[in-house]
Parts: structure tokens; C-alpha cells; sequence
């Protein structure tokens, strides 16, 4: 193992966090029509077995409780609220010690978290001058009276808000508290069965390939650069997060641990990403009718560069070119024999190809 592996792999630690999944499931379960929305846009199916878990969550929710939610988390996701408290005073040992705090916590404390999640849904680059007023409530109102958004109603609601401090900390406090006990505490051990399972999942992966499991599973955002990578992360594996991760960027990565939120089934979007890339390069290599008479050539026994040539009446310099593309697809492999290069045609993976393409343009997955 290389120096940066070892480094990724000591410094990123895989935990569960029990809380943080509670912020996920409010946000989730408060706004299921999103989820579905999303799975739809990615043209991904969530799993049955999450998707039947996910409806009686929302099911079991009173008429009340969810016109609440769509109050509340009509504004932004109100989980947001509970991941600031949870990013700058844990840890909490459950979520019944964070709705405690929570509840107990002083009024401006509320409402700076309450004010950042809104700047940072529709205006990110006012955070800094937040800092200048987010120690006094009246002072936070006039800010955000002043910032300009296209939904009105969405201003209406956050100005009402802060207009009604006190009776809008309690109602929020008494929804995050209801959905605990009335909703989700009934699931919780099976949520976290879940999402342990996962995190063993993700550290297979991990350890396989540190550097490509920074790329592909948390887009770049951690950087590898050269041969360093200064972060130390925890990373909390989440059923209701679901697809792509989620940064609580409350901390200096390169001084304190923070953490990151990475939906259970990220894995199987980058694996269908992958996949879609790698039927991509197979309909390139059979775009041009001369690797298609490589393909047949090849299909019948492995071949060297210059029979191809021969055959084909091609210039060597023609088949090495189409042999990249055929290369790309992962359709053919080379053999060195009585100092020769072969190649050879992967038949079974053409036949999966043309299976996953079918799947891919019939959306038969």
C-alpha cells in the first residue's frame, strides 16, 4: 500500500450516526414526493424493500404532522436545522439527548441555524454578513427581509417565522419531537441494521481503491491533489440520504474531523453511471463498419495486428487506431505468442453489452 492510500484510509472513519440519520429520515419522509422525483430524474429505481419502509413512515404521520412538514420544510429542508446542532455541539448519544438540547437551546442559537439554512438555500453568498447579525433575532429579521428571492411565498414564510420566534420554536421543536416518538423511533433499530450494513459495504470499496473512492463516490469534493490529501472525515452511511452525499461543512477539514453523509445506494448510481459510459464506448466501437469486420474477424479466433491488415486491407496504423476504441469498449484482450500480439475477442462480454444495452434504451432495468 502507498503512502496517500494509507493516509485516506487512516484518516476517514466510517460511523454511524444516529442522529444525523434522524435529520435525513425528517428530511426524507417530510418530502417523499422529492425522493421520487429524484429516482425518476436519475432513471433509478429504488430498492422495493426501502421504498415500502419509506410509505409507512409517511403513512403513519397525522394530517397534522404533515401539513407541518410541508409547512416547514416548504421553506427548506428543516432536517438542516437539526445537522447544525448536531455538527457544533455533539456528540449526542441519541436522538432523544438532541431534541432535549435542542429544546433547551437559547432562542437566537435557534434561529441563526434556522436563518443560515435559508441563506444558504437561496443566497450562499451572504453567509459572511450573516455573521454580523446572527446574535440578535430582530437584527437576523431585517437581513433576511432584505434578501430578494422569486418565490414570495417562501420570504412570507421565513419573515413569519422570526415575526413569531417563540411559537415558531415550538412548533418546530414539537414536530421534530412527534416524528421521533410517533414515527420513526418504531424503525429505528431497522434503520440502523441498514445503514451498518452499508458502511461495511463502503469500506470494502474503500480499501480497495482509495483514491477512485474519492472520485467516484464523493465527486471530487475531497481532493486528491498530486500526492496529497490533508482531510480527515467521518462518514456517516444513510438509508434515507439515499443516492449522493451530503457535506456538513460546519468545519476546517484539514484541522478537525467533519462530517460527510453518504446515501446507502450511491454505489449502485455510480455503478449504473459506469455502466452507461462503459454501453457509450461499446455503440462508439460499433459505429464504423471496419471494427465491426474486426469484431467478426476477431470472433472467429484471435488475430494479430498485421492479418487484420492483410484481411482487411487495412494499414497497420488504421487497425491499431479502431483497436483503441475496441479496447475502450473492454471487448478485446491481447495475448503475446511465438512473439506475436493477439487479440481476442471477449465473447461473453459483447453478449452482456448487448444485454445492458438493451436493459439501457428499453429501460427494462
Amino acid at each position: 500500500m502507498n503512502k496517500l492510500d494509507k493516509y485516506i484510509i487512516d484518516n476517514t472513519n466510517f460511523l454511524y450516526n444516529p442522529c444525523l440519520e434522524f435529520a435525513c429520515a425528517f428530511n426524507t419522509i417530510g418530502n417523499l414526493k422529492y425522493l421520487k422525483k429524484l429516482s425518476e430524474d436519475l432513471n433509478y429505481n429504488i430498492p422495493e424493500e426501502d421504498m415500502i419502509l419509506f410509505d409507512k413512515m409517511y403513512n403513519s404521520m397525522t394530517k397534522h404532522m404533515k401539513n407541518e412538514m410541508e409547512y416547514f420544510n416548504g421553506i427548506y429542508m428543516m432536517g438542516v436545522v437539526l445537522v447544525a446542532y448536531i455538527s457544533d455541539y455533539e456528540p449526542f448519544n441519541d436522538v432523544k439527548a438532541l431534541l432535549d438540547f435542542i429544546e433547551k437551546s437559547d432562542e437566537t442559537i435557534f434561529f441563526n441555524y434556522l436563518g443560515g439554512g435559508y441563506i444558504s438555500e437561496y443566497e450562499s453568498s451572504l453567509h459572511e454578513k450573516w455573521d454580523e447579525v446572527n446574535k440578535d433575532i430582530n437584527k437576523m429579521l431585517e437581513y433576511i427581509k432584505n434578501i430578494e428571492i422569486d418565490n414570495k411565498e417562501i420570504k412570507e414564510r421565513i419573515v413569519d417565522c422570526f415575526v413569531n420566534h417563540d411559537e415558531t420554536k415550538q412548533r418546530l421543536c414539537f414536530l421534530f419531537r412527534n416524528f421521533y416518538e410517533k414515527v420513526y423511533k418504531q424503525y429505528e433499530e431497522q434503520v440502523k441494521d441498514k445503514c451498518h450494513r452499508g458502511i461495511g459495504l463502503y469500506k470494502e470499496i474503500l480499501l480497495k481503491n482509495p483514491k477512485e473512492f474519492m472520485d467516484k463516490y464523493l465527486l471530487e469534493f475531497f481532493k486528491v491533489e498530486g500526492d496529497n490529501w490533508d482531510y480527515k472525515i467521518n462518514i456517516h452511511v444513510s438509508l434515507f440520504k439515499e443516492v449522493y452525499f451530503w457535506v456538513i461543512n460546519m468545519h476546517d477539514y484539514k484541522e478537525k474531523r467533519g462530517w460527510v453523509i453518504l446515501g446507502l445506494n450511491t454505489k449502485d448510481i455510480v455503478y449504473k453511471k459506469q455502466l452507461n459510459e462503459h454501453i457509450e464506448n461499446f455503440l462508439k466501437a460499433l459505429s464504423d463498419p471496419r471494427r465491426i469486420k474486426i469484431i467478426k474477424l476477431l470472433s472467429k479466433r484471435p488475430h494479430y495486428g498485421y492479418e487484420i491488415a492483410s484481411i482487411l486491407e487495412l494499414t497497420p496504423a488504421t487497425v491499431n487506431h479502431h483497436m483503441n476504441f475496441l479496447f475502450d469498449a473492454d471487448i478485446i484482450s491481447i495475448n503475446k505468442f511465438d512473439n506475436k500480439v493477439y487479440f481476442e475477442l471477449k465473447h461473453e462480454k459483447v453478449k452482456e453489452l448487448f444485454r445492458e444495452t438493451e436493459k439501457m434504451l428499453l429501460n427494462n432495468d
